[in-house]
């Protein structure tokens, strides 16, 4: 996932749930992430779009 948004691993936990709550992703459990935009993934690493 963080060669799709561009963000270091570390700060990964940090936004996952900014993520979930703007509806990009979805845990699927402690080891499962379910990508549910992907385009707006795409869009938050090339800087088009910031998380609420």
């Amino acid at each position: 996932m963080r060669s799709i948004i561009g963000y270091p691993f570390s700060a990964i936990s940090q936004v996952l749930p900014e993520m979930t709550r703007d509806r990009l992703i979805r845990s699927n459990g402690p080891r499962q992430i379910q990508l549910l935009d992907r385009k707006g993934l795409e869009e938050l690493a090339s800087g088009e779009r910031r998380l609420a």
